[in-house]
């Protein structure tokens, strides 16, 4: 986590189980509503950098 010109970055790894995955924008939630995050989660603003399988970067498979 940090603080970058006003803004709160979070960088989160999410796994896919065999009982499903934590969705980003639930994950905001939680911080927000259990541990007393002070962000409005409607308002934050979701973008994946990576995805990964097997610990490879699959949107680099992609772009090459």
């Amino acid at each position: 986590m940090e603080k970058e010109g006003g803004c709160l970055l979070l960088f989160l790894a999410i796994a896919v189980t065999p009982a499903g995955s934590l969705k980003p924008g639930e994950a905001v939630e939680l911080l927000a509503h259990d541990f007393a995050l002070a962000v409005e989660p409607k308002a934050a603003e979701i973008h994946r950098t990576a995805l990964l399988s097997g610990g490879r970067d699959l949107f680099a498979l992609i772009e090459s």
